[in-house]
């Protein structure tokens, strides 16, 4: 088996016996807490949001598309292990339930391609509260993400 297919396995049975403190890889819907990112098109939603996550941290982080409040469909899932993205599932943020693309943490072509880059696609992603998406007013949106 080559080294890839091996660590992909090993990846998978690690997941299947381990359970997550906040079940981040089964959220289908963004939770309550989940924080809002400003992109030049609107917002997305992040969970969990940067104080919930070590620098070890080993899930799943979530990233949606605020169309409108109960319409926010999955635009990318990535899993962690002890800090370090090992894959990334993109969608393609109109509600599909099959990924666009699944990339390795060490993919580089196709729709893989500048994802090391990008800021969403690492484990610390500086957000906003999310009233901030519909209430940009409050005193907490005044400060800088976190």
């Amino acid at each position: 088996m080559p080294k890839p297919c091996l660590r992909w396995l090993m990846l998978a049975l690690a997941c299947a016996g381990t359970a997550h403190a906040d079940d981040s890889c089964a959220l289908r819907q963004p939770p309550a807490s989940a924080g809002a990112y400003v992109t030049p098109g609107g917002f997305l939603l992040i969970h969990p949001r940067n104080a919930a996550l070590p620098d070890d941290y080993s899930g799943c982080k979530q990233v949606w598309i605020m169309r409108a409040p109960g319409n926010t469909p999955l635009l990318m899932q990535l899993q962690f292990e002890r800090g370090t993205r090992v894959m990334a599932q993109v969608f393609d943020g109109r509600g599909g339930a099959v990924p666009r693309a699944r990339c390795a943490a060490n993919d580089t072509e196709g729709a893989c391609a500048g994802l090391a880059g990008n800021p969403l696609g690492q484990l610390h992603v500086p957000t906003w509260p999310r009233i901030c998406a519909e209430d940009a007013e409050r005193p907490e949106c005044a400060q800088a993400p976190e």
